[in-house]
């Protein structure tokens, strides 16, 4: 079996930036590359139904190997945030035992606990970090990588039976649409759980919305400096 690990590290060479305000969908051109990739490989690891729509959406079948049970859905976002640079991504191993993480040295990046507290809880694990000048691409590549290798190991003679389970990639859910044009009806499934952060064992049932919005204003521009008339503040102009 391929892993996650090596899943991930292949999916997050490609840099799928999603784009505010984009004409188009998906929003960059690389989200539709890396779901094609993906559905070849799930060609290829024996999922059926398998297809990339006009929009990007990924989505396949893992055959039921039961009759009982409802169709359960899994679906991840393709695309990342643009809020930092994506690509291209450096990604590096550190087995940590806790401290401060150096990230770059040459630019004096640094992961400290204490502007990421989370790292006190991962003492002792291994981590997956970047040179500190991208994101790592893990939100949500990581969830897309779970997905895979649960399906290849669903797929194999020995796996425990299961019901009929859909599968989803999506795109440009980092710039509020990854819904946009996701057709419930064609993915089928009466129950579907989202693989994107979380703790280890943690189950969320709400979500939060974040809405945004862009305005303009016209105005005049205030002077600055000292007043012409005066070196001392005249009162006319407010400075």
């Amino acid at each position: 079996m391929t892993t996650a690990t090596e899943r991930f590290l292949k999916y997050i060479a490609v840099n799928t930036t999603s784009v505010d305000d984009a004409k188009v969908y998906p929003s960059s051109p690389n989200q539709k590359v890396l779901g094609a990739q993906i559905a070849e490989e799930m060609k290829a690891m024996g999922l059926t139904d398998v297809i990339q729509d006009e929009y990007g959406y990924v989505m396949g079948t893992i055959p039921a190997t039961r009759d009982k049970g409802p169709t359960i859905g899994l679906i991840s976002h393709l695309d990342t945030s643009n809020a930092v640079s994506g690509g291209p991504i450096h990604p590096a191993f550190v087995d940590y035992q806790g401290g401060d993480i150096v990230l770059n040295k040459e630019q004096d990046i640094v992961m400290t606990p204490s502007a990421f507290p989370c790292l006190n809880e991962v003492k002792g694990k291994r981590l997956i970090v970047t040179d500190g000048t991208t994101l790592l691409g893990a939100d949500d590549k990581a969830g897309v990588a779970e997905i895979m290798t649960l399906a290849e190991r669903l797929l194999r003679p020995d796996a425990p039976k299961h019901g009929k389970i859909r599968i989803g990639f999506t795109p440009d859910e980092e710039v509020g649409e990854g819904t946009k044009f996701f057709d419930l009806e064609k993915f089928g499934a009466q129950i579907a759980y989202t693989v994107d952060g979380g703790a280890l064992g943690e189950l969320e049932y709400e979500n939060f919305n974040v809405g945004y919005g862009n305005y303009h204003h016209q105005g005049r521009e205030r002077p600055y400096g000292k007043c012409q008339e005066s070196n001392d503040q005249c009162g006319r102009c407010g400075l």
